[in-house]
């Protein structure tokens, strides 16, 4: 974590990537924005718990990067990227954390 003017900013996060949910799709329709880092979410990271679901750990160029997109997002957002649509959920990593939880399923 850093310390900044507009309070504390992660040095990186963990970014749970799943496939979009294409059948009942919330009202009103989501919002797609452009998968903005380099690695795919189909294959970056690792498995994580859930079917597809995939943990991408991202720092310095990416996190801010996403941070930029993630600024128009919000919790019905579905991001697209080459491999397909996604829905992510995000998470900081603390000081004493690193990498991915190890998947349970």
């Amino acid at each position: 974590m850093k310390a900044t003017g507009l309070g504390v900013m992660p040095v990186s996060m963990r970014l749970f990537a799943g496939p979009a949910a294409t059948e009942d799709a919330p009202s009103p329709t989501p919002q797609e924005l452009n998968w903005p880092i380099a690695a795919d979410p189909l294959g970056a990271g690792q498995p994580s718990n859930g079917p597809g679901v995939r943990c991408i750990v991202i720092d310095g160029a990416d996190l801010a990067a996403f941070t930029v997109a993630a600024a128009a997002a919000n919790a019905n957002t579905v991001w697209t990227a080459t491999s397909g649509r996604y829905s992510v959920s995000v998470r900081p990593l603390y000081p004493d954390e690193s990498g991915c939880p190890i998947a349970t399923s």
